[in-house]
């Protein structure tokens, strides 16, 4: 069953087509802030293919929908469709194989939250 936090109850949308609203990425590529609460943050990343992202941490977790493209980390390689978790604590160095188009969901992870 999928759930959200109590306290999303602001509907919006964003048009990720929207060159204007991207940003560049501090570690690589660019960055489309989606939403961010205290409790989570989401966004869409492009990242250019030959990048490589060292000893990223993510003490509150992540996860991650690959919607075009490729990465591998020190588990495996991942391709368009592929969706990873990683809990709280983990560390990952990421090497980008093909420009890639990815979801990103950090810090919900690190002291998960019961809807029912």
């Amino acid at each position: 069953m999928f759930a959200l936090h109590p306290d999303d109850t602001q509907q919006f949308s964003i048009n990720t087509l929207d060159a204007t609203l991207w940003q560049k990425n501090n570690l690589a590529g660019d960055i489309l802030p989606l939403f961010s609460a205290d409790y989570e943050s989401v966004c869409m990343m492009r990242w250019p293919a030959g990048a490589q992202l060292n000893n990223l941490e993510f003490p509150g977790g992540v996860e991650y929908f690959i919607l075009e493209g490729s990465f591998s980390d020190q588990q495996a390689s991942y391709t368009a469709g592929s969706w990873l978790r990683l809990p709280a604590n983990s560390t990952q160095t990421i090497n980008v194989l093909e420009d890639c188009l990815l979801l990103q969901k950090s810090g919900h992870l690190k002291e998960p939250v019961s809807y029912v």
